[in-house]
């Protein structure tokens, strides 16, 4: 009989696994997707997390009032955070190096300072200047293509000789610098009311090089013109810049060393 209860104990204190004896894997979630887009002031953010580019593209267009034309091959889902960037800016941090860009803007209605808004994109792989430059020749009269547009300074120049806005739209908002200087220094040689108004713009610009161009490309009507001699004489008196105050004194015959 203590054989048999000393068996009894030992079998109790074997343990018992119940059920399958196979683990079980850990279960993956799925990545949740996200998408919140902002434009206001001109500026772009955009928290996407594993968006669709149709969906993507869709709610960009929908928030900017930008008609997007994509001519490049996209695939998959995108994941990106932009916090407010200008729109050409955000769009170029969107696809990439790898894509060209031209940008065509309207004139805004009803405003007193000539400006302009961004109305249509092309995106374009590397190698199609040819359709690129056939869009520009399609462009309405009321119509300015400021960026991505690739030629000579000759090809430039009829562009805005043709079409006297795109000058104007792409002094104040091509992406490309020195599609700017070019666009600036053609308006310095028209001198009429619409350029020098739009060059007095500039002399805003918080682009230091962009400012010194308008300067320069207006400076020498300073003598006739009491508006840009006035313009001039602000700057001189209000920049901080040394360079940009020496070259607006330069135009108005002072020298900064007998001012006081």
């Amino acid at each position: 009989m203590r054989n048999a209860l000393l068996f009894l104990t030992v079998l109790l204190a074997i343990p018992v696994q119940l059920g399958s004896s196979q683990e079980t894997a850990p279960t993956t979630r799925p990545e949740l997707s996200a998408l919140a887009v902002q434009f206001r002031k001109g500026l772009l953010s955009v928290e996407a997390r594993h968006i669709p580019w149709s969906k993507l593209l869709a709610e960009l267009s929908r928030q900017t009032g930008t008609i997007l034309h994509i001519k490049i091959p996209l695939e998959g889902t995108v994941t990106l955070s932009i916090m407010g960037f200008p729109l050409e800016r955000a769009l170029e941090r969107l696809f990439g190096p790898e894509a060209n860009f031209m940008f065509l803007y309207r004139e805004r209605a009803h405003t007193k300072v000539s400006s302009s808004v961004l109305s249509e994109v092309w995106v374009f792989g590397k190698g199609h200047v040819d359709a690129r430059a056939k869009l520009v020749q399609d462009t309405t009269d009321n119509e300015a293509v400021l960026s991505g547009t690739e030629g000579s300074d000759d090809e430039l120049e009829r562009e805005f000789e043709r079409n006297p806005q795109s000058a104007r739209n792409a002094a104040l908002n091509s992406t490309d610098v020195e599609v700017r200087f070019k666009a600036i220094g053609y308006l310095g040689q028209k001198a009429d009311q619409p350029a020098v108004n739009l060059l007095l713009e500039l002399f805003h610009d918080p682009d230091p090089d962009i400012k010194r161009s308008a300067l320069d490309a207006i400076g020498r009507l300073a003598e006739n013109n009491l508006q840009v001699k006035k313009a001039l004489t602000d700057v001189m008196q209000k920049t901080k810049d040394s360079d940009t105050r020496q070259l607006a004194a330069g135009y108005l015959g002072i020298s900064l060393n007998d001012e006081h």
